[in-house]
């Protein structure tokens, strides 16, 4: 299982991610975007969530749509969730119920409140 992060979602998810038994995935830059690596590192994996925090054309965030796309081809649930809108906390609490949702397979959008 893994959580691909991007922003400042990041530092908290780390201090989780070991306890809840979910790798992290931190993505520096969006442009270019690391299609290999993600692929790469994604395929042998149970499950992988996305979190974020913006919403883009579709109501998917824009990092989700990104390894959506790149990882089509691999059989894996993939999840994204859309937290902190407009400059609200990310909380571990809301991290700890997304990496549950991941470990569960959860596939699709979520939205984080």
């Amino acid at each position: 299982y893994a959580l691909i992060t991007i922003g400042s979602v990041t530092g908290t998810a780390r201090t989780l991610s070991e306890e809840m038994g979910v790798g992290l995935i931190r993505i520096r830059s969006l442009r270019p975007f690391p299609e290999k690596e993600i692929q790469d590192i994604c395929k042998d994996l149970k499950a992988v969530g996305i979190i974020e925090k913006d919403v883009s054309f579709g109501l998917a965030g824009a990092l989700y749509t990104e390894v959506k796309a790149v990882l089509q081809k691999v059989n894996i649930p993939i999840s994204g969730f859309i937290a902190g809108l407009g400059g609200r906390d990310i909380t571990p609490a809301d991290l700890k119920k997304v990496m549950e949702k991941i470990k569960q397979h959860k596939e699709g959008m979520e939205w984080v409140l």
